[in-house]
């Protein structure tokens, strides 16, 4: 699958950068200046018509693979990978580390540091790690056996990082305000989890495929929010993970009656 590999994921991106371009217009324009969204706003219509539009694709792409390829059930061989894909695990894991310094500095700071808080802090900074070691692992084709237990961390760091967006929000009665926040913390969360599975010797081809498509799109639109600095960390930094792993994921697939 070599002729597509950058073709996939880089046509995410596409389509995420054009969700990027929508969401700062609808933060813009379909906003009442109470903070209640306006209802049919014709770019949050369209911004729901992309999103459709990018989920269809995800979705025919993962079943197109699941159907025709298989990947290796070795997380090394599935995502084995070059220098390029190396450097950006690595800015990655760089970017999970300073997000996880920027957050504890927000929280001490604003006298709010708690158990949460270094709990959610703890679990990103071993993601951080985890990112940068994954990728050393693809590109060296070295797969230590604690690594497969470490590889879970950024999965199950989003999924508490979805807990803290629900505290933060819950007082929020406008949902579209912080929706691709939510979508986009769940598409990581999955991607994560289930390329992880790799590191276990379980290798699901379409789920992904469809993951990695998803987070790349979901991360690129989330960007447009007006974040603080270390969720665009974190965000960014799964952007570019996703987007790298995913060209690798993909050119390393091979035909199932191979």
């Amino acid at each position: 699958m070599r002729k597509t590999a950058g073709v996939l994921p880089f046509a995410a991106l596409v389509l995420g950068a054009g969700g990027f371009f929508l969401r700062r217009v609808e933060l813009k324009t379909a906003f009442e200046p109470s903070g209640f969204a306006i209802p049919g706003a014709p770019v949050t219509v369209a911004l729901v018509a992309l999103t459709a539009a990018a989920l269809i694709f995800a979705a025919i792409t993962g079943l197109a693979v699941r159907a025709r390829y298989q990947s290796a059930p070795l997380y090394e061989r599935a995502y084995r990978s070059g220098g390029a894909a190396l450097l950006a695990g690595c800015l990655a894991g760089l970017a999970f580390l300073i997000g996880t310094a920027l957050y504890l500095y927000e929280a001490v700071s604003g006298g709010s540091a708690g158990i949460f808080d270094l709990v959610f802090a703890a679990l990103a900074a071993i993601s951080g790690f985890s990112l940068i070691l994954l990728a050393r692992a693809a590109f060296t084709g070295r797969f230590g056996g604690g690594l497969s237990y470490l590889s879970v961390f950024p999965a199950l760091f989003f999924c508490l990082w979805l807990i803290a967006i629900y505290r933060e929000n819950a007082p929020n009665p406008v949902i579209l305000s912080y929706a691709y926040q939510i979508t986009a913390a769940c598409a990581c969360a999955f991607v994560y989890y289930i390329s992880a599975g790799c590191a276990f010797g379980k290798a699901y081809a379409g789920k992904m495929a469809f993951g990695h498509l998803a987070a790349v799109f979901f991360c690129a639109v989330a960007l447009a929010d007006p974040l603080p600095l270390w969720t665009r960390l974190f965000f960014g930094a799964s952007l570019v993970f996703s987007l790298a792993t995913g060209v690798s994921f993909f050119k390393n697939l091979s035909p199932k009656d191979a």
